[in-house]
């Protein structure tokens, strides 16, 4: 188990790392930038670390390594908390080489989302489960983002057609998960079915637990795209056509 003693076998220059995964580890944001922040980071996936450490903590401390600055690519941060002390300080910006964020489970609002759709290499989001309201800050990368991962946005207040608007205009994504727990009464999965002129480059679909998913919806959506390679549409009341068994390239998830 990681912890403020066994985590020092990291510092110093004995050893590079290049991807670290400290999942649940018990250590303090001292420890960890004595730890890590030194080696040249391209990952680094935090989830679930004690509360001791903040994401405020990991990313001041990333942050102070001009080459991670520059050149971590994939950051995952779940369920942690987002600052002890400033709830609402931003510091997602100091690590302009990142590529791929994950962020579920967090107080995230949506002042951290525009932060976040500022970064000028994002490519892939996760923010499931946090507490954003609005995803308009999104069309800041419109142009560059290919994987959003959005699964039970419970706090959302937008309409279903403001959310479509948007997602509209997210032209490159190849992958798009709606996904939710069954919770909720949206139709935002059936209206996206529906539409034929979104999402021209996706490839991977989830609405799994989604209202008013059919199977004549679907079947529509995958012919308009023939490149789609996967569907998720557990807890919904589709698949059961012959279209959706799953051969051939589609892989289907129910």
């Amino acid at each position: 188990l990681l912890n403020d003693a066994t985590v020092g076998i990291f510092r110093g220059n004995q050893m590079r790392l290049k991807r670290a995964c400290i999942r649940k580890a018990k250590i303090s944001a001292v420890a960890f930038r004595k730890a890590f922040c030194h080696h040249k980071l391209v990952e680094l996936d935090a989830t679930g670390v004690n509360a001791d450490i903040t994401i405020t903590d990991i990313i001041s401390g990333l942050g102070s390594n001009k080459w991670i600055q520059q050149n971590l690519q994939c950051l995952v941060l779940n369920s942690l908390t987002l600052s002890l002390e400033d709830p609402y300080e931003r510091c997602f910006s100091r690590l302009s080489g990142l590529r791929a964020l994950s962020i579920t489970n967090v107080l995230f609002y949506n002042e951290d989302l525009a932060e976040v759709a500022s970064l000028p290499r994002l490519e892939s989001l996760d923010i499931s489960n946090t507490s954003i309201t609005d995803i308009t800050a999104l069309l800041a990368c419109k142009d560059r983002l290919k994987s959003l991962t959005m699964h039970h946005l419970k706090c959302l207040k937008m309409t279903t057609t403001q959310i479509l608007d948007v997602v509209r205009e997210l032209r490159h994504l190849n992958h798009l998960d709606i996904s939710d727990d069954k919770q909720f009464t949206s139709d935002i999965a059936l209206r996206l079915l529906e539409q034929k002129d979104i999402l021209p480059n996706l490839v991977s679909l989830d609405v799994s637990g989604r209202k008013h998913v059919t199977d004549k919806a679907v079947e529509a959506f995958i012919q308009q795209r023939p490149s789609m390679q996967f569907v998720g549409l557990l807890a919904t009341d589709a698949g059961y056509s012959e279209f959706l068994t799953g051969e051939g390239h589609l892989k289907v998830r129910l």
